[in-house]
């Protein structure tokens, strides 16, 4: 089992990925949320995997929080559950 994402094999799609992520705290209502984005984009620059950017941007804020950090594998296992059907 695997997640597959061929849609971001497309530049376009890509480019908008990217542009939406990196704007993302335009439309935060929290300002203690939208500084931490910034700061976040800033010293972790939006890459592909996104899964997995997005995934170490959970982790930051779950160290913050005071909460338990979410391993990759646990993750996948999770998403791919919910993407074959599996329950």
């Amino acid at each position: 089992m695997s997640i597959q994402c061929d849609v971001y094999k497309d530049q376009n799609t890509i480019e908008f990925t990217e542009y939406f992520l990196n704007n993302l705290y335009k439309i935060m209502d929290c300002e203690f949320c939208k500084i931490h984005f910034i700061d976040y984009v800033q010293q972790n620059p939006i890459s592909k995997p996104y899964f997995e950017w997005g995934l170490n941007l959970r982790n930051d804020i779950n160290r913050i929080n005071n909460k338990p950090i979410i391993e990759l594998n646990q993750l996948k296992l999770k998403y791919e559950t919910i993407i074959n059907g599996y329950s």
